[in-house]
């Protein structure tokens, strides 16, 4: 599915938040390991881009307290989600915000870790989102994406970059 027909059948739908949150308990196991791989520990300042409703925010607030973890999503129902389940669960060291990844507010450098989770298919202009990740991640912190086919992305930078320009070539050839 491509990110426009996304936009239209499922972006900002009530039926989309239940199987964001189903998705999110099948990938539990998954979530834990990535919050290990990436090192990921009290005071780490994390970024969740393109959060949905939240969960791997979630997980990741019990392991950095007292710091926050910042969690953005361009669909406001999925924040407004989000901030309902963390004050469910009793989590208040997340900062919930409605933002385009491609134009984050975020001053150069400001998290050691920027995470994504199956957000790349849907990014109007992924190449663009991954430089603003870049350039709000601190020189030698780490950006991750856990994308299609299960891939979880952990390369030096440059690694990263080359892998989402073929990706970002391919899905123009096949548009």
């Amino acid at each position: 599915m491509s990110g426009k027909e996304y936009r239209r059948y499922r972006s900002g739908k009530t039926s989309e938040i239940e199987r964001l949150e189903l998705q999110a308990r099948t990938l539990g196991d998954s979530v834990q390991r990535q919050i290990s791989l990436l090192g990921i520990q009290n005071s780490t300042r994390v970024l969740d881009a393109g959060c949905g409703t939240g969960s791997f925010a979630r997980n990741v607030a019990k392991v950095v307290l007292p710091a926050k973890i910042t969690a953005v999503d361009i669909e406001p129902i999925f924040i407004e989600e989000a901030r309902r389940l963390a004050s469910e669960e009793g989590i208040g060291n997340i900062e919930f915000e409605v933002a385009n990844l491609e134009n984050l507010r975020f001053a150069d450098g400001t998290f050691d870790i920027s995470w994504m989770c199956l957000v790349l298919p849907h990014l109007k202009d992924a190449s663009k989102a991954v430089a603003e990740l870049k350039r709000i991640t601190k020189r030698r912190g780490k950006i991750a994406s856990f994308d299609e086919g299960g891939l979880f992305t952990y390369p030096p930078i440059m690694k990263f970059f080359d892998l989402f320009e073929k990706v970002t070539l391919w899905r123009r050839e096949t548009n």
